[in-house]
């Protein structure tokens, strides 16, 4: 008979004694040979009792009861064989039951211990957010700039965990730190915990970043942002949405060789360049959006050697006394050039392509003291869209468009 534990396992039957089963079976196998060879004398005499039998009539008797009781002992032995078998298979089955049952529990008990190590990880990494965001507002300058790499570690923590909102969240963080205006009397000390954000963002999206510690899907907001020097040169792009509308860059700045990826959004309009900017060697695989900015006097922005596989807009583009170099670039679709001005300054196109079936939209531009140079510049496999071609003639355009109608329905099927 079976039964169960406390835990649930089932328990293994228990066996009698063996010398009790042995004496048993030796006194069985006894009696019946006595019973077997009385009614073998029986059979031959017809008698039940007072049988006169001779010697040889005994050891006939003899042998016939032998193997009478000899045929029931085999029977007897095979239903104990199969009784057996009965019982082992039970016990098979009682231990392959127990065994799953044991497997379930350890499988429940590792369930429960890491759901419990998913919620102390999570609790440790929120108060480690806590404990960081406040060392943000610290007054020492060093325990900032500390508080931005233990962000940018928390991100990537965030992302190990599973948890890529929460990566987003310390993104978000560290941008919106950066966007914060800064004191006069704070700035130079400040501007070492600028650079330590625009550091761990480069760090983040350079070539062959280490695995979970890349954020080339991140979305980024810089729009507004006083920039004053510093470098996101070489960063990859996958997807995302980076804004650095109506930001100024008021110091020296590279983005130069950057990779931009088709499903990026790049937004740098109404930004205000109030000195050089470089994007030299760079790809736009998406068109980014360049409109309204303003190039002043004192800087420059240049897209020398860039490759537009998304085309670019610089629709309502301002550039005074300054330059906007657009030499080398390789424009594979549309380029807007909409009522850019240009005032006492230059418009470099040296030397760029229009791919075929490309387009170039140059209603509006005013031009006073200035120039468009369009040394060496190839328009003859694109269509210019224009109400004064004459500006665009040296590129050799391969059709023109005058009318803006035109222009906007190319836009908008674009």
């Amino acid at each position: 008979m079976q039964t169960e534990n406390v835990n649930g396992s089932q328990k293994i039957p228990s066996g009698r004694p063996l010398w009790v089963i042995v004496l048993a079976g030796l006194l069985g196998t006894g009696l019946v040979i006595l019973v077997a060879f009385y009614f073998t004398a029986v059979l031959a005499t017809g008698e039940w009792s007072g049988w006169a039998l001779r010697p040889v009539d005994y050891l006939n008797l003899v042998r016939t009861a032998v193997t009478f009781a000899g045929a029931i002992a085999i029977g007897a032995t095979l239903l104990l064989a199969y009784r057996r078998q009965l019982t082992n298979d039970a016990v098979r089955r009682i231990t392959a039951d127990n065994l799953e049952h044991d497997r379930a529990k350890e499988a429940s008990r590792q369930d429960e211990l890491l759901r419990q190590s998913a919620v102390d990880a999570e609790r440790e990494l929120r108060a480690r957010f806590s404990s960081a965001t406040v060392q943000l507002g610290h007054n020492q300058s060093v325990s900032r700039i500390a508080a931005v790499y233990a962000i940018a570690s928390l991100a990537d923590d965030w992302h190990a965990f599973g948890n890529d909102d929460e990566r987003q969240v310390c993104i978000d963080v560290l941008c919106g730190y950066f966007r914060l205006p800064v004191e006069a009397s704070t700035a130079r000390s400040e501007e070492d915990v600028r650079q330590a954000v625009l550091r761990v963002v480069r760090n983040h999206l350079r070539p062959r970043v280490p695995e979970g510690a890349d954020w080339g899907t991140a979305n980024f907001d810089f729009s507004g942002a006083q920039f004053r020097g510093g470098s996101l040169a070489d960063i990859v792009t996958v997807s995302g949405r980076w804004s650095f509308d109506n930001a100024t860059f008021a110091k020296t700045f590279s983005f130069r060789s950057i990779n931009i990826g088709r499903s990026t959004h790049w937004g740098f309009s109404g930004v205000r360049f109030q000195a050089d900017v470089d994007f030299s060697f760079s790809e736009f695989k998406n068109e980014p959006e360049f409109s309204y900015i303003h190039v002043y006097e004192s800087g420059s922005l240049t897209l020398t050697l860039c490759t537009f596989q998304g085309g670019a807009n610089f629709a309502g583009a301002a550039i005074s006394g300054s330059e906007l170099d657009l030499s080398y670039a390789d424009v594979w679709t549309i380029l807007d050039l909409s009522e850019v001005t240009v005032s006492a300054g230059t418009l470099q196109m040296n030397a760029t392509t229009l791919r075929p079936g490309s387009s170039v939209g140059a209603f509006g531009i005013e031009i006073t003291g200035g120039h468009i140079d369009l040394a060496g510049a190839d328009f003859s496999s694109a269509t210019l869209y224009s109400d004064d071609p004459a500006l665009f003639s040296e590129a050799n355009p391969g059709t023109v468009v005058t009318e803006m109608s035109a222009w906007d329905e190319r836009k908008f099927a674009f």
